[in-house]
């Protein structure tokens, strides 16, 4: 029975010591891959601003992306408040 928890002991241990390598190893490829999109955001928004048609239009919202860079978003469609304004705004077809 000592043996048996011994070896269940020794089992979970290499269970542990491969759990904390492969976390490891995704924190690095994590790390790896934010630099990366921090870069694409970079070249992204050089690219935008290099470009004349590309400048953001009168009603877009300029917010920060996670580069701290200004990122521009189009506004969101028009939506009504309630249906009654929905269907004061639009009234329905017959």
């Amino acid at each position: 029975m000592i043996m048996r928890f011994r070896d269940e002991k020794l089992q979970k241990a290499d269970l542990f010591r491969a759990l904390a390598m492969e976390r490891e190893q995704l924190v690095k490829e994590k790390a790896q891959l934010l630099e990366e999109k921090l870069h694409v955001e970079g070249q992204l928004q050089r690219f935008l601003l290099s470009m004349p048609f590309a400048s953001p239009m009168g009603d877009m919202v300029s917010t920060k992306s996670t580069s701290g860079v200004p990122a521009w978003t189009m506004p969101a469609p028009f939506a009504p408040a309630n249906e009654e304004e929905d269907l004061t705004l639009r009234p329905p077809v017959a």
